[in-house]
């Protein structure tokens, strides 16, 4: 599997809501930070009115958090 399939599954188990208690949350939640640069991609996930005029599928999702670019300055 790769990295982006894994995050695909990550996003999709959130926004079904399949897991058990908090710290399952909290630990699929880590692991998805941990794979993009995006320090506001949960934001994607949880608000996504706010970053898509349209329900957003978890492949859409993780792909606007990979293509999260940071800012040189």
């Amino acid at each position: 599997m790769s990295e982006r399939e894994r995050l695909i599954e990550i996003v999709q188990r959130l926004m079904d809501g399949d897991y058990s208690s908090e710290e399952e949350v909290d630990s699929l939640v880590a692991e998805f930070q941990g794979g993009v640069l995006d320090p506001a991609a949960t934001e994607l996930i949880f608000w996504s009115t706010d970053h898509f005029d349209h329900e957003p599928t978890a492949a859409e999702v993780v792909d606007r958090a990979l293509s999260y670019s940071p800012i040189e300055l």
